[in-house]
């Protein structure tokens, strides 16, 4: 597993394989088939705003997450500023489209851009 992966993610993995199940971490999936451009911009995210992006992509609103994370929303909303800064995006919308290994990036390389 990545670097900066949530305490929850971490049990959720483990209980799925204590139950037998396979578990193949998607951000480590991502990131093998990300150009190095594109994990360096990835990898400039901070722990908390890669967790953000993460929940975000899965459709969750900013009331949501803060609720899930125990912040505030302005802290949500400024995390995914950051992110949005970082990562050359524009709106939610690029976030999961991205996130989900289907957004073109804007290099003009044609790879798909996907987060770490």
């Amino acid at each position: 597993m990545l670097d900066g992966i949530s305490h929850r993610y971490l049990v959720e993995c483990v209980n799925a394989v204590a139950a037998g199940k396979k578990w193949i971490d998607n951000k480590i999936v991502q990131q093998l088939l990300m150009s190095r451009s594109q994990q360096q911009a990835a990898s400039r995210l901070t722990g908390r705003e890669s967790e953000i992006a993460d929940l975000v992509s899965r459709g969750l609103r900013n009331k949501t997450i803060a609720q899930q994370l125990n912040v505030s929303e302005g802290t949500v909303k400024m995390h995914l500023h950051h992110v949005y800064a970082k990562l050359n995006l524009g709106s939610r919308a690029e976030l999961a489209w991205m996130a989900h290994g289907k957004g073109a990036d804007h290099s003009g390389t044609g790879q798909n851009r996907l987060l770490s």
